[in-house]
């Protein structure tokens, strides 16, 4: 859903322009000059994201600016790598500049980041999923990020998905009551997640059919291991919080289905990414 990002990209444009415009690019750089910049990462590794959204900030300020990609979306880069290739008036690129980096660098941070999940675990059948932990408005941008790294991405919004959680029980006077509500509405072909924190809450659960997956949220390993044995091929088993780079692969050896990490877009470590003139 581009449109909603296109919104934020104007009011971004709005914030750091109005109201006069880049002063002091009008007044260094003629308004004839034109110019080659290059995107290019600093001091880190990492996978490369963003680019197709963000490239949309010159839709609204010059739209005859030219692109030459040598990243596409989910390669990998090594520090001082050019990513892109910037050609156009100079007065528009830098007036775009800081909002185009901006998009790139949260794509590419958490692209990188995920990638890091994706690898700890391989040789396992698990997933990595990322969480509805996005920043307001930026879900597309943030969600493709995770697929370029590597990962999976979880229900998109709270209407595409039937996932009973901890409020949901408590409000509903129970787990048992939450899912005959729910069963006797619940969409056709709709799959219905369940949440749960603890393992008396997941032998209750195991008495009905219709559960999809299960989430077991905060377990430790050890009840990890023991819900494993409880819920044998039943059904799927996603777990949830806490995780880390250093905890994953345990996780993941276990047997589970899905890992979903919400720091993949709440606070993935920043890649570094630079506009040069040359």
């Amino acid at each position: 859903m581009a449109f909603s990002l296109d919104k934020l990209i104007q009011i971004a444009i709005a914030e750091d322009l109005s109201p006069c415009g880049d002063i002091t690019t009008d007044l260094t750089i003629d308004k004839e000059i034109e110019a080659v910049f290059f995107v290019k990462s600093r001091r880190q590794s990492g996978v490369f994201s963003g680019f197709e959204l963000a490239k949309r900030t010159y839709s609204f300020i010059d739209e005859s600016i030219n692109f030459e990609e040598f990243a596409k979306a989910g390669d990998t880069f090594a520090p001082n790598d050019r990513l892109l290739r910037i050609q156009g008036n100079a007065q528009s690129i830098l007036k775009g500049e800081r909002i185009f980096l901006n998009l790139i660098q949260k794509a590419t941070s958490i692209a990188t980041y995920t990638n890091q999940f994706v690898e700890l675990i391989k040789g396992t059948e698990t997933k990595i999923l990322d969480t509805r932990k996005t920043t307001p408005g930026f879900r597309e941008l943030e969600r493709k990020a995770v697929t370029d790294g590597g990962g999976h991405n979880h229900r998109y919004n709270l209407s595409t998905g039937l996932m009973i959680k901890d409020n949901h029980i408590a409000l509903a006077g129970g787990i048992e009551n939450a899912i005959n509500k729910v069963k006797l509405k619940q969409p056709y072909l709709t799959k219905l997640e369940v949440e749960v924190d603890s393992i008396q809450q997941l032998k209750t659960l195991l008495d009905f059919d219709e559960i999809d997956v299960v989430l077991l949220d905060n377990f430790c390993l050890e009840e990890i291991v023991e819900a494993k044995k409880l819920i044998g091929n039943k059904t799927k088993i996603e777990v949830s919080g806490g995780v880390n780079l250093n905890t994953v692969r345990q996780i993941a050896e276990i047997g589970v289905d899905y890992i979903s990490i919400g720091s993949l877009t709440q606070s993935p470590p920043i890649i570094d990414l630079g506009l040069d003139f040359e």
